[in-house]
């Protein structure tokens, strides 16, 4: 049986390795990149200074500065055939490793095969939508029962897989999302983005994200739009970001007579996007159907939260969490229900602007805490 890493001497220090399969990480831009960004980040800064090696499946973006003891393989960028190849290579040139991190469900049938080859724990992350239901790949599916522990922002998340996969001997381990608090805080709104986006004067409802999932709650937002005015007759709303769903969201506001009101502001960039936040009076993001999670504490509320914006989210499937988590959103509500969702904006809207103070739980150096604590716990039970 291991002992955990800080407790090894110097010289097992020397043969600690972690391998991690991520679809991405540092040079991506969605949610799962930036928690991968978070957990790699973490295990590479465990009191016993692990040589961690990781290699993304895309990465879209430059990326960013990372930890020394990490090593970031591209090798496998440009195609399925191309990124087995390169984990491959890596597990054969790179071990042994003493754990393996699979960061995502799909990438399963790489990174089953090398743990069971150096017996290493296998920890899968799982994170919402992907394993609502089985997959399309049958061995995927074989392989999620066979996995030595599943880490999950949620556990209600936790719950949806272990309906299917029927992962009996694993053991199971939350790892919410987090956020660096350090990096956002209350401030004024910037004046040059509130003169290039035409808000002086407006009460501001804002979502910020990639604009490729049909249902994160814009559509919502939008056909709530032209009540909230009713009520606020200088609300405007702003979209940040951009993705292939952008020209239906305008499209959409033409059709309901509200396209006046909604700024489509495009891509955000990631050193501006507390600025981006602290434009807005309230943040909303009510999803709802089959693409998307309803989770309290997305990435997007975290960090509208931390700005001190009060949050109109959809009630959680989980009423534990609506009851504890949901407790942070301002307002909790039923996507489908237009009116409720106009309500929920103009009360939003006329809130205070304040930090949460439980939102304190979700900074990242809790985060990082329970990851190193996860990490020994399946170093020492193997």
């Amino acid at each position: 049986m291991k002992r955990p890493l800080r407790e090894q001497s110097s010289s097992a220090l020397d043969r600690v390795r972690v391998l991690t399969t991520a679809t991405d990480g540092f040079g991506g831009h969605c949610g799962i990149a930036l928690y991968t960004r978070n957990l790699l980040t973490a295990v590479s800064s465990h009191p016993a200074h692990p040589d961690v090696v990781a290699l993304p499946r895309v990465m879209p973006l430059a990326p960013e500065a990372r930890p020394e003891n990490l090593e970031w393989d591209v090798s496998g960028l440009g195609g399925r055939a191309r990124y087995a190849g390169a984990v491959l290579r890596a597990a054969l040139r790179r071990g042994p490793f003493d754990l393996v991190v699979c960061a995502h469900l799909h990438l399963l049938p790489l990174a089953y095969p090398i743990a069971r080859a150096y017996g290493a724990p296998l920890a899968l992350f799982i994170y919402g939508i992907e394993v609502k239901q089985p997959t399309a790949h049958l061995l995927t599916n074989h392989l999620a029962s066979r996995v030595d522990a599943i880490v999950s922002i949620r556990r209600h998340t936790t719950r949806a897989l272990e309906s299917w996969a029927r992962a009996k001997d694993a053991r199971t381990f939350l790892l919410e999302n987090a956020i660096d608090l350090s990096r956002y805080g209350m401030a004024p709104k910037d004046p040059e983005l509130v003169a290039r986006f035409g808000l002086s004067g407006k009460r501001v409802i804002a979502t910020v994200s990639r604009m490729g999932e049909t249902y994160i709650g814009i559509d919502e937002v939008i056909a709530a739009l032209g009540r909230v005015a009713r009520e606020v007759p200088d609300v405007v709303y702003f979209v940040g970001g951009d993705g292939p769903d952008l020209p239906r969201l305008r499209a959409k506001a033409e059709a309901l007579g509200v396209a006046d009101r909604v700024v489509f502001a495009g891509f955000v960039p990631d050193e501006r996007k507390a600025d981006y936040y602290r434009l807005a009076d309230a943040y909303a993001m009510p999803g709802t159907g089959p693409d998307f999670d309803r989770y309290p504490l997305r990435f997007a509320f975290l960090e509208a939260m931390a700005c001190g914006i009060p949050v109109v989210g959809a009630t959680p499937e989980d009423p534990d969490e609506a009851a504890v988590d949901g407790a942070l959103l301002a307002r909790q509500i039923d996507p489908g229900d237009t009116d409720a969702v106009a309500r929920a904006l103009v009360e939003a809207l006329a809130l205070p602007k304040a930090i949460p103070p439980g939102l304190a739980r979700f900074g990242y150096e809790s985060f990082e805490r329970r990851a190193h604590a996860i990490v020994d716990d399946l170093l020492a039970g193997h």
